[in-house]
C-alpha cells in the first residue's frame, strides 16, 4: 500500500482546487503503476494506493522517481498552485499487517517520517519493536 500527501499553497479561493489537483496528480502518476492497480482517495490531500502482487522493493524506484518528477514539474493547474511536493509512506501487504485499518496507521506513520524529512520524499514503515 502506498499513500501520498499532496501539498500545495493555492494562488486564490476555488473550493474545487482540491479535487482538480488530485486529477491532474493521477493523470501525471498513474501510468506509472500497474493496470491492477486500486486508487483511492483518503481525505481532500491524500491518495491510497493498492498494488496487488508487488512486493515494496520494486515499486520504490517507481515511487521515487514520481517524487523526483513532481519536485521538477514547476506549474500545476496551469499556475494555480505554487509550492506543491508530496510525501509518501510505504507499506508492505500482508507482511505488514492484513486489516485496512492496521495498514492505514502504519502508513500513515511512514508517510509522517517522509514528512520530516522534506518535500518530495518517501518512506517505508518500520516497526520500532526491539
Amino acid at each position: 500500500m502506498i499513500l501520498f500527501k499532496l501539498n500545495f499553497h493555492k494562488n486564490y479561493s476555488d473550493a474545487g482546487i482540491d479535487d482538480k489537483l488530485i486529477s491532474e496528480f493521477l493523470t501525471f502518476s498513474v501510468s506509472a503503476f500497474p493496470p491492477s492497480s486500486n486508487f483511492f482517495r483518503v481525505n481532500d490531500n491524500s491518495i491510497a494506493i493498492i498494488l496487488a502482487e508487488k512486493l515494496l522493493r520494486d515499486v520504490l524506484p517507481t515511487v521515487k522517481g514520481i517524487c523526483d518528477q513532481v519536485g521538477v514539474k514547476k506549474v500545476w493547474l496551469d499556475g494555480m498552485v505554487e509550492d506543491f511536493n508530496i510525501n509518501c509512506g510505504l507499506v508492505q501487504f500482508p507482511e505488514m499487517g492484513d486489516k485496512s485499518g492496521e495498514l492505514l496507521e502504519k502508513v500513515t506513520k511512514a508517510m509522517s517520517k517522509a514528512v520530516e524529512t522534506g518535500p518530495n520524499t518517501s518512506a517505508l514503515y518500520e516497526s520500532l519493536q526491539l
